[in-house]
């Protein structure tokens, strides 16, 4: 059996750890990388020599089967519809898009195409996360009333993306795979510390029927907490 040619579009802070990943999976072959870092491009084309190593998108795409989304958060949705135009499977990295219409119109594409997209959503796939599901779901932790999520630190500060886009989606994602239903009641507030209108510091909470949830975020992540 022939192994999957994959292509990741963007290798900068986290793209390099798909790159990385990917060409030491068995049924994988690293076919593509896509960076628009000509810096990025050459650091590529010395540590991967036998990958071809593109600015282009549309040159990736017609060299693979699937695609990894990993490039500035700004451009996750415009390049999850090349992908799925071109009918290529691909991982969306979170944040999934920067706005709601964006993001349904990739899902309405998507399954308009009856092509898979999935978003970068990692830790609902942690051991340690389907076992807290399991016993959430399973009722030995009794009934679920209050979820809290703390990450701080400072790390990356991000021109495109404030510090919820950052990291929320773990949380948010975790929260929804632990309760097993969507919110009843969202809010969201943030302050601009670093630069203007971008929320260096954002809080977010939302109520659902099972249980009442709050993520705090800052640019970096150290650790998380929840309590039941």
């Amino acid at each position: 059996m022939s192994r999957l040619k994959l292509g990741v579009i963007g290798a900068g802070a986290w793209g390099r750890n798909h790159v990385r990943a990917a060409a030491t999976l068995p049924d994988v072959a690293l076919t593509a990388v896509c960076d628009t870092d000509p810096k990025v491009r050459e650091r590529l084309a010395h540590q991967q020599p036998a990958v071809h190593v593109t600015g282009d998108v549309a040159d990736l795409l017609g060299r693979v089967d699937a695609a990894v989304v990993a490039s500035p958060a700004a451009t996750h949705s415009a390049i999850a519809l090349q992908c799925i135009e071109a009918g290529l499977p691909c991982l969306v990295e979170k944040p999934f898009a920067l706005s709601v219409r964006d993001a349904e119109g990739v899902a309405r594409r998507a399954a308009e195409r009856r092509v898979p997209v999935l978003a970068g959503h990692l830790l609902v796939y942690h051991p340690a996360v389907e076992r807290l599901r399991a016993l959430v779901q399973g009722g030995e932790l009794g009934r679920l009333y209050y979820l809290y999520g703390l990450r701080v630190n400072l790390g990356q500060v991000r021109a495109d993306e404030n510090a919820l886009w950052s990291f929320g989606p773990h949380d948010v994602s975790m929260a929804l795979y632990l309760l097993g239903e969507p919110p009843q009641r969202v809010a969201a507030q943030g302050r601009s510390y670093l630069q203007p209108r971008v929320e260096a510091s954002c809080s977010s909470p939302w109520t659902s029927r099972a249980a009442c949830w709050r993520t705090c975020s800052s640019p970096g992540s150290t650790r998380t907490k929840s309590a039941s």
